[in-house]
Formats: structure tokens, C-alpha cells, sequence
């Protein structure tokens, strides 16, 4: 059952759970990309399908979830510090920030709500993002397969999960009626176009 976040104590899990979910999809797609770099020329329509235009897409995703989230529990709040309180009590050993050689590292600092939609992602992901890398095999394996297929099936529940909660999501208390009436236009923009592009990406099954 999905729980739409809202605010206060009740909301935290559920803000919490649904930026972990953004974040792995990121993650898990910009190992997809960098799979199907190894396999295909650039030209193919499999390298077209997981280009710049899809990442932009979860990049407007990720903006408007974090603006959402910062109407909820707005920075400099005693809600927000109550939600930060509840991220470095449940969550301090997961989140990432990328250092300047490229790796990835756990932060030392105290985290808050910028990092929930952008940092708050499975370290395994890390992991396979490495194996990917270094993945010089250029035939689709097995286990790529499997992973495109996990894909998928993430994708799509994701996208399920999204459109009920934007049917269901109760106006944030910082912000006006308007402001949050054109957020959810947006974010129901976005969703159509990633759920355009989820079809679009059943092509890769082909490899």
C-alpha cells in the first residue's frame, strides 16, 4: 500500500521512502546508460532511447519532488529539523555525495532535505555502477539482460506509485494554492513523459 507523504511525523517515512525510490531509479538508469554505451553505436535506437533527453527527464522529476518536499517541511523550520533528526537517525549510513575523482562517499557532514531526492539511494547500486564500468564485454550477458528486465519492472511500479500519489497528495502547508496546483501540472507532465519513454524502452528487451 502507498503512503502519501504529507507532513508532520507520519510523513517523514514516506517522503523518506519515496526519495530512496527516485534515487535508485537514477542510479539504476545511469547504469543502464553506461551498459548499453558498451554494446551500441551511439547512432542505434537503443543508445537514442537512454540518452541526455531521458536524464533530463529524472532530473525534472528529482526538482520538482524536492520542491515539493522543501514546501512540506521548509528549511530553517523547527519541521525541518525535525525531519533531519529523523533522516541521520534512519538513513546517515546511506547517503552519498559525489567527491571530485568521481567516486562516491559516504558524507561526514549532517544530512537534510536536499539530499533526499538526490543522495538517499542503495549503495549496492554503487557497486554495480563499478561493474558496469569496467564491463569491457561487448555482447549483451545474461545477467544484463536480467537487469535491463529488473529495470522495467522498477520503472513501471515507480510510475504506478507516482500517479497515485499525485492523484492523492494534499496541498504542502509553505506554499500557496496556486504554486502548488502548477508543481502538480508539472510533475503530472513529467510523469506522461516518463511513462512514454518506460514504453519507448521495452525496445532494449530486443538485445
Amino acid at each position: 500500500m502507498t503512503i502519501i507523504p504529507s507532513s508532520g511525523q507520519t510523513g517523514m517515512e514516506a517522503w523518506s521512502k519515496l526519495g530512496r525510490e527516485t534515487c535508485n531509479v537514477r542510479i539504476s538508469f545511469n547504469n543502464l546508460q553506461v551498459m548499453i554505451s558498451k554494446k551500441v553505436r551511439k547512432s542505434s535506437t537503443y543508445a537514442k532511447i537512454v540518452d541526455y533527453r531521458a536524464t533530463n527527464l529524472l532530473r525534472q522529476l528529482q526538482g520538482i519532488l524536492d520542491t515539493l518536499l522543501q514546501w512540506t517541511y521548509e528549511i530553517n523550520t523547527p519541521a525541518d529539523k525535525e525531519f533531519e533528526n529523523y533522516l541521520n537517525e534512519n538513513f546517515k549510513e546511506n547517503v552519498y555525495h559525489k567527491i571530485r575523482n568521481q567516486e562516491w562517499s559516504t558524507s561526514a557532514n549532517v544530512i537534510g532535505l536536499t539530499d533526499v531526492f538526490y543522495n538517499l539511494f542503495d549503495p549496492q547500486l554503487l557497486w554495480e555502477h563499478n561493474e558496469h564500468l569496467h564491463n569491457q564485454c561487448k555482447k549483451i550477458t545474461c545477467d544484463e539482460k536480467n537487469y535491463i528486465e529488473d529495470f522495467l519492472k522498477t520503472l513501471n511500479i515507480f510510475l504506478d506509485k507516482l500517479e497515485y500519489i499525485l492523484n492523492d497528495m494534499l496541498k504542502p502547508f509553505y506554499c500557496g494554492f496556486n504554486d502548488f496546483k502548477s508543481k502538480k501540472t508539472e510533475l503530472k507532465k513529467v510523469i506522461m513523459n516518463m511513462r512514454k519513454w518506460y514504453e519507448k524502452l521495452k525496445i532494449l528487451e530486443e538485445l
